[in-house]
């Protein structure tokens, strides 16, 4: 009998817990949930009714129907996933790096603004792009480096160069190649057949400047020009400042040919016999016709005539440049004479006188070029001839020869 009051009691027991476990799942299935639409709206629905919300779009949670948007001056502003297209239009952007960037200082600092900013920081000296606040040094070994604008002069006076044209060397073959190495390595290429000038220059074998004054002509500088040009061979031309001021593409010709182009006054005036500023105004406005002309400023100079004194030698800035050989074409202005006086006396290193001003001279110059060049001389500028000789030009010094 007690057992069955016992058995009795643990059937209820059992009713009351299943009542009770069904009881909550109704419960649970009528409690009611806040959804979120992409567009704004918010409703309640019981529990049951969830996921079907959920596949039709709907969230149980407002951060994912909202985005956060952000403007070029900085405000932001949160708006529902169905009007940022709409916001887009009008200037806002989802992501804030669309607004913001970097700006860089020479110094190496770096900062993150909005674009808003841009301008402003711009002014007081920053910069949008790294490159703009960054330079590549190069050492004579090969090595490079990239180093902020404000630490280049520090590293020049450690022996760094911030263009590589300071540590390099085009070098050229007689077949046409040409090859950039650096200058350490020159010494090793020029063993092997390679050259320091396009026109592949053998510093062993002899060589003479042809010089030209008083020019450019229309026509004389045009026949010397052609003549060079025909036969790959170059001269040095000491202008006067005004010509060089009447022809201008002659001064210009004559740089892209790869001639040179000194000074020779701008009026031709015995400079000895003007006062050291006389002189100094002689020579700075022939080199300023000249640059005008070409965008390459004379390095060399030769007095009108010849005449130096102390005070020539001092003002003038430059090296003089005078001759070992002078034709003396301007007197007598025959071709034949000019060629006979410059083939009967002509030595290695020296510097011949002749004018392109006179169509004797630019006769003589058609004929002179290739047979020296058949005798054995290479045709250099004055500059190329005290390179290959091992001359350093100095200012104030007057040069006859270079041997």
């Amino acid at each position: 009998m007690k057992a069955k009051r016992i058995l009795a009691l643990m059937f209820c027991i059992l009713i009351l817990v299943v009542s009770n476990a069904a009881y909550a799942g109704v419960s649970n299935g009528y409690q009611s949930y806040s959804m979120y639409s992409s567009d704004g709206r918010v409703t309640n629905v019981p529990g049951y009714a969830v996921g079907t919300y959920q596949n039709a779009g709907w969230s149980t949670s407002k951060e994912d129907v909202i985005t956060t948007m952000y403007a070029e001056d900085g405000r932001t502003i949160t708006v529902y996933k169905s009007q940022v297209e709409d916001y887009k239009n009008v200037g806002w952007y989802e992501s804030l790096e669309d607004v913001t960037k970097v700006m860089y200082a020479p110094d190496g600092r770096t900062v993150s603004i909005y674009k808003s900013e841009v301008e402003a920081y711009k002014k007081v000296g920053w910069y949008e792009s790294i490159e703009d606040v960054t330079t590549t040094m190069y050492a004579m070994d090969g090595r490079t480096i990239t180093v902020y604008n404000d630490q280049v002069e520090d590293y020049k006076k450690v022996g760094w160069y911030d263009d590589y044209a300071d540590v390099s060397i085009t070098l050229y073959s007689k077949d046409g190649r040409q090859i950039t190495v650096l200058k350490q390595d020159k010494d090793a290429y020029l063993k092997v057949g390679w050259y320091d000038s396009p026109r592949c220059i053998d510093p062993n074998a002899p060589m003479i400047a042809i010089t030209f004054d008083d020019g450019p002509s229309k026509d004389a500088t045009t026949t010397i020009l052609n003549a060079l040009e025909n036969h790959h061979a170059v001269a040095t031309f000491f202008v006067q400042g005004k010509n060089a001021a009447a022809y201008p593409n002659q001064i210009k010709r004559e740089v892209e040919l790869g001639c040179e182009v000194a000074n020779h006054t701008y009026n031709h005036p015995k400079l000895t016999t003007l006062s050291s500023g006389a002189i100094s105004t002689q020579v700075s406005n022939t080199d300023t016709a000249v640059y005008n002309a070409c965008g390459v400023y004379p390095k060399l100079l030769r007095p009108p005539g010849g005449s130096y004194n102390d005070t020539v030698r001092s003002a003038v800035g430059k090296p003089l440049i005078l001759w070992s050989i002078d034709t003396r074409d301007w007197q007598h202005r025959n071709a034949d004479t000019t060629y006979n006086n410059v083939m009967s006396n002509v030595k290695d290193g020296d510097i011949i006188l002749m004018h392109d001003l006179y169509p004797a001279t630019a006769s003589a110059a058609i004929r002179l070029i290739p047979a020296l060049q058949a005798k054995g001389f290479q045709l250099v500028t004055v500059s190329e001839l005290a390179r290959y000789k091992g001359v350093t030009l100095q200012n104030g010094v007057v040069y006859n020869k270079i041997r």
